[in-house]
């Protein structure tokens, strides 16, 4: 692939007791990207795609357990604790604005599950 993959920043914010990590592709755009990565994966797994997304501000969560982000004390890893680690994030890092998820597997499943909890945050929802 000839095509660059950009340099993407590190970040952390909290969620509960946890520090969670993602992954910031920057980009100046009001126009949001929250990718959400499958089960066993973490935030990497976007990043040539994420070059594709050059008039958007694409953002990559490593859910908890994965990547670079904490992993729960106890098994506290309820559909909930996902969905509420994706609204800090939007809270926290995204200024509460509505953005558009793209959510693969269990990235999927929090993706959709977020969206029907907190409509008036999601523009925009793809599941693969």
């Amino acid at each position: 692939m000839t095509e660059h993959t950009p340099l993407a920043q590190r970040k952390y914010f909290k969620s509960g007791n946890l520090q969670l990590s993602y992954l910031d592709f920057g980009g100046d755009s009001r126009q949001v990207l929250v990718m959400l990565h499958g089960y066993m994966a973490n935030a990497r797994t976007f990043s040539e795609l994420a070059a594709r997304f050059k008039d958007w501000r694409v953002i990559a969560l490593d859910q908890r357990g994965h990547g670079w982000s904490d992993h729960p004390p106890g098994q506290e890893y309820a559909r909930e604790d996902y969905v509420m680690d994706i609204w800090n994030l939007v809270q926290s890092e995204l200024g509460g604005q509505p953005v558009t998820i793209l959510g693969h597997s269990l990235g999927g499943l929090n993706a959709y599950q977020f969206a029907a909890r907190y409509p008036e945050l999601v523009s925009s929802l793809i599941v693969e």
